[in-house]
C-alpha cells in the first residue's frame, strides 16, 4: 500500500479490474499534481480516467505479492514462452537499437528521447514488429485464458467516449 493512501477509505474499494479499465480514481501521474502525492480523484469504479499511476500501483502490488520484479514476471510468463527475444521494459547496453523505431519530426529528423533504465508498467515497453506480432497472435488465439476471462478482457468495461470503450487493459473501438 502506498503511504499516501494509508488513510483513504477509497483504497478498500479498489480492485485490479478498476485499474485495468482505468476506473481506479487515480490521476494519470501523481508527480504532475502540486503535492506530488498519490490520491483518489473519485471513488473507484465511478467513471473512466486514464491513469498510468494505477498501472504502476498494480505493478508494485504484484511484485510484492509474487516477490519478483515486473520484468522477471513478464519474461517468465510472456516473453520466453512466446519466444519474444527483443522485448523489454527499459534500455540496456545490449539492446539492438537499430531494430526499434524512433519518432521523427516533420522534416524527417529523429526526435531525441530519454532512454529509461527501469521498468514502468504504464510506459516504455520496447518491442520489435516481429515480437509484437507474436504477442498479438497469442492474444488473438485466446492468450491462454479461459473463454470467460478472455471475453471479459475484450469487452466493454467502461465507455471512454462514443465509439471508444476500455476492456481490461485494452482500448476497444466500436
Amino acid at each position: 500500500s502506498d503511504p499516501d493512501l494509508k488513510n483513504s477509505s477509497e483504497l478498500k474499494l479498489l480492485t485490479t479490474r478498476h485499474i485495468l479499465s482505468h476506473q481506479s480514481g487515480f490521476p494519470n501521474w501523481a508527480y504532475l499534481n502540486d503535492s506530488e502525492k498519490l490520491y483518489f480523484d473519485f471513488k473507484p469504479g465511478e467513471k473512466f480516467q486514464y491513469s498510468g499511476e494505477g498501472f504502476e500501483y498494480l505493478r508494485k502490488a504484484l511484485e510484492l505479492r509474487l516477490n519478483k520484479p515486473l520484468e522477471v514476471l513478464a519474461q517468465e510468463l510472456i516473453f520466453d514462452p512466446l519466444d519474444m527475444k527483443n522485448t523489454q521494459f527499459y534500455w540496456t547496453d545490449n539492446l539492438p537499437e537499430e531494430k526499434y523505431a524512433q519518432e521523427h519530426d516533420e522534416n524527417g529528423l529523429p526526435i531525441e528521447f530519454i532512454k529509461h533504465k527501469q521498468a514502468n508498467a504504464a510506459a516504455n515497453l520496447m518491442t520489435t514488429v516481429e515480437d509484437y506480432g507474436k504477442f498479438m497472435i497469442h492474444i488473438l488465439n485466446g492468450a491462454g485464458l479461459s473463454d470467460d476471462l478472455y471475453n471479459q478482457m475484450s469487452s466493454k468495461q467502461v465507455e471512454v467516449k462514443p465509439g471508444v470503450d476500455f476492456g481490461l487493459g485494452w482500448k476497444i473501438f466500436n
